[in-house]
């Protein structure tokens, strides 16, 4: 999943429930910002940017990405019901700390200077639209319930519980994104499932042949699965988790190297050495050096 997610500020302007009449007609008058619509129930027409149309109903869920043009029109017999998010969202940088702590003892890098820089994010790498059913589609009803019962303009504790909403919304729709939803698919679900299997034991000494007859599916289509959905091999993506997890510990623990490489799923030192050193540019050693120094942020 694109690492802008881990990096995000939003600023939450605007979350209501629209409950059209009968040939109701508008158009997005907020712009500058994202939204997101769920469609409830009810069906209705959208004209995207003047040309392209498009015939909705219940189950739909559209994200909106700043600048973007939309005409909305209801049924003159089943009006829309729509929930709406209006967000701003920022994609934060840290600029590292300016004195030099090489030599220091600490287990940790220092923090204490560091100053976040935000950009306005043009684009979420999600869908226009996604149309869901069944089980998928009450899950996104009830959270976008959640969403309208958590938010009371102007008050911080409600902010912060309806920003945890927000970021299940976030986690979810990219979810759907990363693993290519189509309804009545198999594949999807068993990516998914995988996915988070190799995020949850990446400790583990995984073998990929056993965590697909887990799943009922050879090696070759768990490797087709992940090269359609994440152009990467699930071996790749194994690695990539670990490796961010093992970067972490040598950032903010005083353990072992060795210790480091079994926690994150290397059997010896010289494996978790070498294969960090691949995919780093520098030794294991090397980045807990800079790291402290505040070199790398």
């Amino acid at each position: 999943m694109n690492h802008l997610y881990g990096r995000l500020w939003m600023g939450i302007h605007w979350i209501m429930e629209l409950r059209t009449e009968p040939d109701w007609r508008d158009i997005r008058r907020n712009v500058n910002g994202h939204t997101f619509y769920w469609v409830r129930c009810g069906k209705g027409r959208f004209i995207v940017n003047g040309e392209r149309e498009l015939a909705v109903i219940g189950g739909m869920l559209f994200y909106l990405k700043p600048g973007l043009k939309l005409q909305m029109e209801s049924d003159p017999d089943d009006p829309l019901v729509i929930t709406m998010v209006l967000l701003m969202l920022q994609e934060l940088s840290p600029e590292p700390a300016p004195e030099d702590n090489a030599g220091k003892e600490e287990a940790a890098p220092n923090l204490q200077n560091v100053t976040m820089r935000g950009k306005p994010v043009e684009e979420l790498e999600l869908p226009f639209m996604t149309e869901l059913e069944g089980e998928e589609r009450l899950k996104f009803d009830s959270l976008f319930d959640r969403l309208l019962t958590a938010w009371v303009p102007g008050q911080p504790v409600s902010e912060l519980l309806t920003k945890a909403h927000l970021h299940q919304l976030l986690y979810d729709t990219a979810q759907l994104a990363y693993s290519g939803h189509r309804n009545g698919e198999v594949g999807p679900d068993i990516f998914r499932r995988i996915k988070e299997e190799l995020e949850r034991e990446y400790a583990h000494d995984l073998v990929l042949q056993e965590v697909a007859a887990r799943h009922g599916i050879s090696v070759s289509y768990l490797r087709e699965l992940f090269v359609r959905y994440m152009e990467i091999s699930p071996k790749s993506y194994l690695d990539q988790v670990r490796n961010e997890h093992a970067k972490r510990m040598l950032a903010y623990t005083i353990n072992p190297i060795k210790e480091i490489g079994e926690r994150c799923g290397y059997n010896d030192e010289y494996h978790f050495s070498k294969r960090f050193k691949q995919m780093n540019g520098m030794s294991p050693s090397a980045y807990r050096a800079k790291i402290r120094a505040g070199f790398i942020g």
